[in-house]
C-alpha cells in the first residue's frame, strides 16, 4: 500500500513539475536580454498546448452532486480538463456513496457534470461487474455478472453488459 501510494505521489510530483515549467515560460515578465518574454502568438500557442494536455485528463471528485464549491467545476469549465472517474468507495476516508448513491442520482450528476463542458466529457466507472461493482444491486441498479462470467457466455454478453453499464452514465 505504501509503494503504490509513494508512486502515486511521485507520478502527481513530476506532473506538477512538468506543468510549472510549462507555465513558467509563459510568463509575460521580460526575458533578461530586455525583450518581450512572449509574443501574442506564443502565449496563443501555450494557452492551446495547456488546453490539450487538460483535455486528455481524467480526474476524480468527492461528492454526489457538482456545488459551487466543488473544484470539479472549475477543472471542467476553467481547465477543460476532458473527462471524470466516478467511485463508489471512497478509500481515504473508507467511507462508501463517493459519487454513487442511486441510479437517478448517477443520471442527474452525469448531466450535471455534462453540462458544465464545451466538448463531450468522458465519464468512466470502473465497472466490471462481480466483485469489481461500483453500480451496486443495493442501490437499485440491476445486476452484473462478472467479466469472467460474461466471456464465458460470449462476445453477445459481453456487449449486452458493456451497453447496460454505458447506459447507467446517461
Amino acid at each position: 500500500m505504501a509503494t503504490s501510494r509513494l508512486k502515486i505521489l511521485s507520478f502527481f510530483a513530476a506532473l506538477a513539475l512538468a506543468c510549472s515549467s510549462c507555465s513558467a515560460s509563459g510568463t509575460s515578465e521580460p526575458a533578461h536580454d530586455g525583450s518581450s518574454a512572449l509574443s501574442q502568438a506564443e502565449k496563443n500557442e501555450a494557452a492551446r498546448l495547456r488546453r490539450d494536455i487538460a483535455e486528455m485528463l481524467m480526474v476524480g471528485f468527492r461528492g454526489q452532486s457538482v456545488g459551487a464549491g466543488n473544484h470539479i467545476r472549475r477543472d471542467i469549465q476553467d481547465y477543460h480538463i476532458g473527462g471524470v472517474i466516478l467511485f463508489e468507495y471512497d478509500a481515504p476516508t473508507g467511507t462508501r456513496r463517493r459519487n454513487i448513491s442511486s441510479p437517478r442520482q448517477l443520471r442527474f450528476l452525469c448531466g450535471e457534470l455534462q453540462s458544465l463542458a464545451d466538448e463531450t466529457l468522458l465519464i468512466g466507472i470502473d465497472q466490471e461487474g462481480g466483485r469489481v461493482n461500483r453500480l451496486r444491486r443495493d442501490y437499485g441498479f440491476p445486476q452484473f455478472i462478472s467479466a469472467k462470467q460474461s466471456a464465458q457466455y460470449g462476445d453477445d454478453t459481453i456487449r449486452r453488459y458493456a451497453a447496460l453499464t454505458a447506459s447507467q452514465l446517461h
